[in-house]
């Protein structure tokens, strides 16, 4: 048990009518049990979080979540996909099967997202950019070009680190 839900191993469905998420975030491990044929009898209801805010013009493919504070306007997802928390979609966005949308990343207007892709933590799409099927959007990446199937595009600002920085003290000016 756990939170108060039967948990159970996939392969113990069977083919029964049953109601089920599918939460793997990597897109085609998750394509691949999709399709195995103990799930063949499930249903695949969305999951929309309470807190999201989500058009009545929105296309919701089965088995699609939708995490807290997301916000989604008249925009189409595939099967599967996943929208984690503080997801910002423009108007007019596609999203291909089994794509995942890590936290704080946002999709402008009119972009297209292939299948299987993943867009990391903090990832900017800019409007009409197309990506690619089982592309790649490193954290806090920004794209502003088309992407072919199959590639990465990753941040390209360095990080600085500092160290013995005395930070709220005013250096003596010199003599």
């Amino acid at each position: 048990m756990l939170l108060g839900h039967h948990v159970g191993f996939i392969d113990d469905v069977k083919g029964a009518e049953v109601d089920a998420l599918l939460t793997v975030a990597a897109p085609a491990e998750a394509e691949r049990i999709r399709e195995r044929p103990a799930l063949r009898g499930c249903r695949w209801p969305p999951i929309i979080h309470p807190s999201s805010v989500v058009s009545s013009h929105a296309q919701i493919g089965e088995g699609c979540y939708i995490g807290p504070f997301a916000i989604v306007t008249d925009i189409t997802l595939g099967r599967h996909v996943h929208l984690f928390a503080h997801n910002v979609l423009g108007a007019r966005v596609t999203i291909g099967d089994f794509s995942v949308i890590l936290p704080h990343a946002t999709v402008a207007s009119d972009a297209r997202i292939g299948k299987r892709c993943m867009i990391a933590m903090g990832a900017r799409i800019h409007a009409g950019v197309t990506i690619g099927d089982d592309c790649r959007v490193g954290a806090n990446a920004v794209v502003r070009k088309n992407m072919p199937a199959g590639s990465i595009a990753v941040c390209e600002s360095r990080t600085r680190i500092r160290s013995n920085v005395a930070l709220g003290r005013t250096r003596r000016a010199a003599p």
